[in-house]
């Protein structure tokens, strides 16, 4: 049997208000033909379906129609598991409609370790596999009533609840199926050790302090698919234990992540086999400028034409001094670009300079204009901007006076 592992789609996403709808239908055009051509029997989707809890009904529209089109498909069995950014409560509310079209939703634990079991059964009706689905475990759900508790107890206790947790759940698959039968586990959670630079990714359990080693997880589960990291990696310290990746860009700090799928293959021996990697195109190529003022602009136009379309763009704009026109600049060449969007646009001022200790002031002694000084004197700004600026500081300093007295 072929099992694909994904996750993290982060439907309804926006990067700096800039939507991925069209992104994420390309997506679902791309895994329902890799599905279908690769003969895929079980899809498992590791939590972070969308991107919060409330997710808009574009998003919603999306998400259902790709699951009905798989119904008549070979892919017979689809679990999806809840991650941090899911609301349980949305994600579960159509479980037993959606459970009609081979569909188990898993948004949070119960009382019953048996609603994460999940047979997985071939054509002829014969137990292949268990799956383990784990959602995301909230700290709620680990932490126990404890007053007085410091934060390294606290740590240690959802460290630990996760161990306890996965282990438990496989000596209670084992004890009910036997030895022999073979377990994929899922998880959203945070392992010690991945590699992991994207801004995209929120710290979870205790601020990932509670991040665990992939050797503490049995060896009883043949493939562990996780999500919540999006950069897809192989982890050390279990046989095969697997971070799937995002499937797109969802930040510029993932715009040079491999963003795939992953299909593992049950053999006739009952093993999962290392995953095959299937490439999903990038629709829209997210790059990053930084230079001058003046050489970011110049790249923009360069850059600016139809066979860069739909491009998006960070720039940074690099250099010893500040500069008063820049925000004007880069708002009028967004409005010129016809086929690239500049997203975002940031500053690193290199010429900044240390405040010396005879220039900081007694605390009893700061004042609006002291403390707005002394900021103008740590930048290299020159000497006829800096009137300007004084000059519009004092009138800020003049209105906010007047809403004071009213």
């Amino acid at each position: 049997m072929k099992i694909l592992h994904t996750g993290d789609w982060h439907l309804g996403k926006k990067l700096h208000e800039t939507e991925f709808e069209e992104d994420h239908k390309l997506f679902f055009e791309e895994l329902f033909n890799i599905i279908v051509n690769n003969s895929i029997d079980v899809l498992v989707v590791s939590g972070d379906i969308f991107d919060f809890s409330n997710p808009p009904r574009s998003a919603e529209k999306l998400y259902y129609s790709f699951l009905l089109k798989l119904k008549d498909t070979c892919c017979k069995n689809i679990i999806i598991t809840a991650g941090n950014h899911d609301g349980i409560q949305s994600l579960e509310a159509p479980k037993e409609i959606l459970k009609l079209l081979n569909v188990d939703i898993i948004g949070t634990l119960t009382d019953s370790y048996n609603d994460q079991v999940i047979e997985i059964n071939d054509n002829k009706g014969n137990l292949k596999f268990i799956v383990a689905a784990v959602p995301f475990l909230r700290d709620k759900d680990l932490l126990k009533v404890n007053e007085g508790r410091t934060y390294h107890d606290r740590t240690e206790e959802v460290r630990q609840g996760i161990i306890n947790h996965y282990s438990e759940l496989a000596e209670q698959i084992t004890h009910k199926y036997g030895k022999d039968v073979p377990i994929l586990a899922t998880g959203h959670l945070f392992v010690a050790g991945v590699e992991e630079k994207s801004d995209a990714v929120r710290d979870i359990q205790v601020g990932n302090l509670a991040g665990i080693k992939s050797s503490s997880f049995p060896e009883r589960f043949g493939y562990i698919a996780l999500g919540h990291i999006h950069r897809q990696q192989k982890l050390q310290g279990h046989s095969n234990m697997w971070y799937c990746g995002s499937p797109l860009p969802l930040s510029f700090t993932e715009k040079n992540y491999e963003h795939s799928v992953l299909v593992t293959t049950l053999n006739s021996e009952g093993v999962f086999e290392q995953p095959k990697k299937i490439t999903i195109p990038t629709y829209r190529k997210l790059i990053t400028i930084n230079d001058s003022l003046q050489n970011v602009l110049s790249e923009l136009r360069s850059l600016d034409n139809e066979k860069h379309n739909n491009y998006l763009i960070e720039a940074i704009i690099t250099q010893e001094n500040s500069d008063l026109d820049i925000p004007y600049q880069m708002s009028k060449i967004s409005e010129e670009l016809k086929y690239i969007k500049l997203v975002k646009y940031r500053t690193n001022i290199t010429g900044k300079k240390e405040l010396r200790k005879e220039d900081v002031p007694d605390l009893d002694e700061f004042t609006p204009d002291i403390i707005f000084n002394s900021l103008i004197r740590s930048e290299n700004i020159e000497e006829e901007q800096i009137e300007i600026i004084k000059d519009l500081f004092k009138k800020a300093e003049e209105l906010s006076n007047q809403e004071s007295a009213e």
